[in-house]
């Protein structure tokens, strides 16, 4: 009688919290959705095709997404493949600690990292400049970088 109380209280506490998860991945997708596709208390695509409309304005948005993807890429990679390969291919000394700071560095999330450094470094030096929000992520995934490169 005792196992099936306990079993139970788990199953309710495992189901609370699942719901309190799904609440808080679920709420914030349900507001962003609402601003874009709600106005005045109805569904529409207004904002959508706002954006859309003017094709210089999606072009010059294509291209900022571009540079900040392969300047983010090429920081990461060159910053990630030498500490993948030296940490997992090779016997240097102090590797260990390296694999761990680099997991745990992997661990923190992107927007964590961002506050870091504009707390760093002052707001505008790195969100207001192109080759700040460049250098920013790409630091961010160099662990990344690293623990791929260095295991497989």
């Amino acid at each position: 009688m005792n196992l099936v109380r306990r079993h139970n209280a788990i199953s309710l506490l495992a189901a609370l919290a699942l719901v309190c998860l799904a609440l808080l991945v679920l709420l914030p997708a349900a507001y962003m959705l609402g601003i874009v596709f709600v106005r005045d208390s109805a569904l529409t695509l207004d904002h959508v095709t706002d954006v859309l409309r003017d094709w210089r304005h999606v072009l010059g948005l294509a291209q900022a997404s571009l540079l900040l993807v392969s300047g983010t890429l090429a920081i990461a990679l060159a910053l990630g493949i030498p500490t993948g390969f030296l940490c997992f291919r090779t016997d240097m000394p102090g590797r260990g600690l390296i694999v761990i700071c680099t997991v745990l560095a992997a661990s923190i999330p992107l927007y964590v990292t961002a506050a870091a450094w504009c707390t760093f470094g002052g707001m505008p030096v790195w969100s207001a400049r192109k080759l700040g929000v460049i250098w920013v992520q790409g630091l961010a995934y160099t662990p990344y970088a690293a623990l791929i490169s260095g295991v497989c």
